[in-house]
């Protein structure tokens, strides 16, 4: 190979070496990650990036039992909370009712007592299917 020279190093420096660039790629994912929110915790903005949805949207999910924290006046979302909720919900099922809820005028006020669960929401007929 052109411009390859080879190299004879210990096995203590190549470990040394190891280890220097193994804490260095940790260091720097951990300083990324804390840069992109990408803890334990969200805030509501943050959760709403996290799955791509609106701020409207957050407070649907939080009415169909989305569990939130709520610490000195901030909001917080649990991230595996937030991915298990998904998990739980992604039945089409639950997208349909999705959707239908956001049809409900009622829902959409936030008097919905969450008891229209058929094709027929407090007697307006939805299309859920």
């Amino acid at each position: 190979m052109e411009g390859f020279i080879p190299l004879q190093v210990s096995d203590e420096f190549k470990s040394n070496y190891f280890e220097l660039f193994y804490e260095l790629s940790k260091e720097a994912f951990e300083a990324a990650k804390k840069e992109s929110g990408a803890g334990r915790y969200m805030t509501k903005k943050q959760c709403c990036e996290f799955i791509g949805i609106s701020f409207g949207d957050l407070q649907k999910l939080e009415k169909l039992g989305l569990s939130v924290i709520e610490l000195e006046g901030k909001v917080l979302v649990n991230r595996e909370d937030i991915i298990k909720f998904i998990n739980k919900n992604k039945r089409i099922e639950s997208l349909k009712l999705f959707m239908a809820f956001n049809k409900c005028t009622l829902w959409q006020s936030g008097v919905c007592n969450n008891s229209c669960i058929n094709t027929t929401l407090h007697g307006e007929v939805v299309m859920v299917g």
